[in-house]
């Protein structure tokens, strides 16, 4: 028996740390004889791997030869392993908000698939509102101008706002467009001079004519009455005066705004309201919008195409906008539904920018800004793509913002 004892003191002498907690008991300055290793063993059991580190841990520190402070800075993080920890925080906060804006997209189109009224109002409150408002007697804002590339739907979302303000056959004075005149314009103020205007897809030219520019100056400002001035000897001005007294509104549609300072002064009188929407919200848009056009297609074949619109666009899409739905539809009509015929001739509807295509599919892994751009590099020199930093950033500037 005094034998077996002998063995067995000999065999619980012999545990030791292993290689990482000598490691940690010699930066510590602890002597590792002075622990209990055996004790340790047996409650390394009661603990999870983490829990029991740290429990480990704190034994070494209460036997360290170390003040506090010393071991305080030990504990932190060097400046490698805290820049390591940042972008693996940075890298899970990209995936989860990633995660998060793909969930709520799919959640807005299963919400708009099972409800047979079309109500984009969410996607365009803003132009909605600022229309309310400079159509409200309770404001002095009397001039709108609203911005947007083509085809993104401001025309259709003007027109529904002033339908739920104005009847039919008022809509047929208020609605104004196409080639316009300095005359035509003036003359238009003088004989409605508490109109409301709708002008939509004005020519280019007006907004640089200097006689535009200056009633655009008198006719946009803030005061009930605005005196508007017009001098000419064109027999076409009839019996007016050169001068009017103008009470209305008016609401400007473009696609664009002039890049002069003659306009910037303009747009100081009346508040410029910026429609663009993403490629995102373009989609939701579709589904939105075809609910009450096509009539002669059925809905769900509307929402087939929706949905294979859908598939296919992305922030690198080019030039995407909702008269690409309508040739989408066209397109439908013509191959008697969705086959090869209809996927091979849609291709050329959608085309992708392969440089911002890039950037997508790299922002989708969670990598940092600093991983993307190196792999972005990469894979741009071997497709012979642009590779610079402006360019690399410029595509992920527009992917995060949709």
């Amino acid at each position: 028996m005094n034998k077996n004892a002998n063995i067995r003191n000999k065999l619980e002498v012999s545990i030791e740390p292993n290689n990482f907690w000598r490691k940690k008991c010699n930066v510590y300055g602890a002597d590792f004889m002075d622990i209990d290793w055996k004790s340790l063993q047996e409650e390394e059991k009661d603990y999870s791997r983490e829990a029991f580190q740290e429990y480990v841990l704190s034994k070494i520190k209460a036997i360290s030869k170390l003040d506090l402070k010393e071991q305080i800075e030990l504990s932190s993080p060097n400046k490698s392993e805290l820049i390591h920890i940042t972008q693996e925080k940075e890298q899970q906060e990209r995936l989860q908000k990633q995660k998060q804006t793909d969930e709520e997209y799919e959640k807005v189109l299963e919400e708009i698939r099972v409800n047979p009224s079309p109500n984009i109002d969410k996607l365009v409150w803003e132009v909605k509102e600022w229309l309310d408002l400079v159509l409200s007697d309770k404001t002095q804002t009397r001039t709108l101008f609203v911005c947007g590339r083509v085809g993104v739907g401001k025309t259709h979302t003007i027109k529904k706002v002033l339908k739920q303000h104005f009847e039919v056959e008022q809509l047929k004075k208020i609605i104004q467009g196409g080639s316009i005149t300095p005359l035509k314009y003036y003359c238009n103020l003088y004989d409605n001079p508490n109109g409301i205007f709708y002008w939509n897809d004005l020519d280019r030219a007006f907004f640089t004519n200097s006689k535009s520019i200056s009633m655009l100056k008198q006719s946009g400002d803030v005061q009930l009455e605005r005196k508007v001035d017009y001098d000419t000897t064109s027999p076409k001005l009839g019996n007016r005066l050169a001068y009017c007294i103008f009470r209305g509104k008016q609401i400007f549609d473009l696609s664009s705004y002039p890049n002069n300072d003659e306009f910037k002064a303009i747009l100081s009188r009346s508040p410029p309201v910026n429609f663009n929407p993403t490629n995102n919200e373009l989609v939701i848009m579709g589904y939105e919008i075809i609910k009450e056009d096509f009539m002669d297609i059925p809905l769900k074949d509307k929402m087939k195409v929706m949905d294979y619109i859908k598939r296919n666009v992305n922030p690198a899409t080019k030039d995407f906008d909702l008269r690409k739905v309508v040739w989408f539809m066209d397109l439908f009509r013509h191959c008697n539904g969705i086959n090869e015929k209809f996927i091979l001739m849609s291709k050329s509807l959608l085309e992708v920018d392969e440089g911002k295509e890039i950037v997508v599919q790299l922002n989708k892994k969670g990598l940092s800004t600093t991983e993307q751009l190196k792999e972005y590099m990469s894979i741009a020199e071997e497709r012979g793509l642009p590779k610079s930093r402006a360019t690399f950033f410029n595509y992920l500037s527009e992917v995060k913002n949709g």
